[in-house]
């Protein structure tokens, strides 16, 4: 289901898949802006200061949150939807970085104002436990007095003047990137395996790895992955090889679920019906190899 609320020049445009199995949302909220180093470097010191590993924010309850150069993918209740929406849309208009948070190549420069700009824009992606949320304020014919809450606070929040001195990145001469050529399912593969940190970045020929990031402590549990790959595709209830209108709805929210996750990181990718159902070996062999790279080419 998909509607879109404006007011003035701000519009977000929701798309909601209510789906079994989850307890709670999965919600991609994408910023469309050619300042993705910013957006990233904000969205990474989001979720530093707003989520906690142990225990739960009493402000937002998001259980966990990936940041990227799209923006940010938040797991939470379905009662928390708008509150994170504007929680995190205040942040980016208001926070500030230091260089040494800013993660863009040495010399490049903010420009808060102009992407302040690139915030009236915003598309939010809802899949999981969603169904009451669609229903009250997705697919009625007005807007419903939460929406337009949500949509004046996000206006009142733009309206104001927030100066914020532009500063330049320092860089991280120590930080080497290595660039993995791969298949879109062993992309998502390893976004799956590999997402427990802000080092990997999807790509138009396959996904990129920083090496600070300290990735290579995953390669001591490598006889998890296959585990981890069918968990992930299993989320919504086993699929079967059965081909039927169950089993291509499943296939479909595992999608929904691989595009937001790759999506947020850089470049979407997608996985077909035959991957979703087994877990491809030639995607960890992937994996495995480019954890092998990392560790050779960061001694």
């Amino acid at each position: 289901m998909t509607k879109t609320f404006t007011k003035g020049s701000l519009s977000l445009k929701f798309s909601t898949t209510p789906t079994p199995k989850l307890s709670s949302v999965f919600m991609y909220i994408h910023i469309d802006t050619k300042q993705n180093d910013l957006l990233e470097s904000l969205s990474i010191k989001y979720v530093k200061e707003k989520t906690l590993k142990l225990g739960s924010n009493a402000n937002n309850n998001i259980y966990n949150a990936t940041p990227g150069q799209n923006g940010i993918v938040i797991n939470c209740p379905e009662n928390k939807i708008t509150n994170n929406i504007l929680q995190y849309l205040i942040y980016l208009s208001k926070a500030t970085i230091k260089p040494t948070q800013f993660y863009a190549k040495s010399g490049t420069k903010t420009n808060y104002s102009s992407f302040i700009k690139d915030l009236h824009n915003i598309s939010i992606n809802i899949i999981g436990k969603c169904k009451t949320f669609t229903k009250n304020c997705i697919s009625v014919p007005s807007t419903v007095p939460k929406m337009q809450k949500l949509l004046d606070a996000i206006s009142t929040v733009f309206s104001k003047n927030n100066d914020r001195e532009d500063i330049e990145a320092k860089g991280c001469e120590e930080c080497k990137v290595i660039s993995i050529k791969a298949s879109p399912c062993a992309t998502v593969d390893a976004l799956v395996l590999l997402n427990n940190s802000c080092c990997i970045k999807t790509t138009s020929s396959g996904f990129d790895i920083i090496c600070c990031c300290g990735c290579c402590g995953y390669s001591n549990y490598m006889d998890t992955y296959r585990a981890q790959l069918k968990a992930f595709r299993g989320q919504f209830g086993a699929i079967g090889s059965k081909g039927d209108a169950k089993a291509k709805a499943k296939c479909r929210y595992v999608n929904e679920m691989a595009k937001i996750f790759t999506g947020v990181k850089g470049v979407e990718k997608s996985l077909k019906d035959n991957e979703i159902v087994k877990v491809d070996v030639e995607s960890i062999k992937v994996v495995k190899d480019a954890l092998k790279q990392i560790k050779k080419e960061c001694k």
